[in-house]
C-alpha cells in the first residue's frame, strides 16, 4: 500500500463523533501482536514505539470498514521478510461481524484493516475482539505460522 498521510480533520472528526474508534484500534493491534512467540514479540516492540503517534497515522473509511496506516518511528528491529498478514482476529462491532487484518511490510508494521459485510457503522458503541470462530477461543500460534506465513525464521 503506498504512503498516506495523517488527515487531521478526519481524525478530529472521528474523535469527536466515534471515540471507541481509537480504542478499537488499539485493541486490535495490542492482540494481533500478542502471543509467545519472537516474530510477534518484536512487532509488538514496534507498536509500543507508533502507539504514541496514533493519531499521525493515516486512516482510510471504505464505507464497509477502513485501512489505518502505522506510523513506526526509526530506528526499530524488523522482522526478516517482506510480507506478513495476521489475519486470525475477528469480532463484531455494533452486532456485526467484522475481520480484521495486520500487515507487515518491509518487516514492520504497515496496515491494519477492519472489513466487514455490512456498512462499517457510523459509531462504534460496543465491540468484541476474539481469535478464532468465537469468544474465548486462545489464539491458535501453530495455525498462525501455517496460514499467515511464510513465517520468518529468528
Amino acid at each position: 500500500m503506498e504512503p498516506m498521510g495523517p488527515d487531521k480533520h478526519l481524525w478530529a472528526m472521528i474523535k469527536q463523533r466515534d471515540p471507541k474508534f481509537l480504542q478499537l484500534i488499539c485493541d486490535a493491534t495490542d492482540m494481533l501482536v500478542s502471543g509467545d512467540d519472537p516474530v510477534l514479540r518484536i512487532l509488538a516492540e514496534q507498536w509500543a514505539l507508533a502507539k504514541p503517534h496514533l493519531e499521525e497515522g493515516a486512516l482510510v473509511l471504505t464505507g464497509v470498514g477502513f485501512f489505518y496506516q502505522y506510523q513506526v518511528p526509526e530506528p526499530l528491529r524488523r522482522i526478516p521478510t517482506t510480507r506478513l498478514v495476521l489475519s486470525d482476529l475477528t469480532g463484531y462491532v455494533n452486532g456485526r461481524l467484522v475481520f480484521l487484518n495486520l500487515f507487515v511490510n518491509d518487516g514492520k508494521l504497515d496496515v491494519l484493516e477492519g472489513a466487514t459485510i455490512d456498512e462499517w457503522p457510523e459509531v462504534i458503541e460496543e465491540y468484541t475482539l476474539f481469535f478464532g470462530r468465537e469468544p474465548g477461543c486462545p489464539r491458535d500460534l501453530d495455525r498462525l505460522r501455517k496460514y499467515c506465513g511464510p513465517w520468518p525464521k529468528l
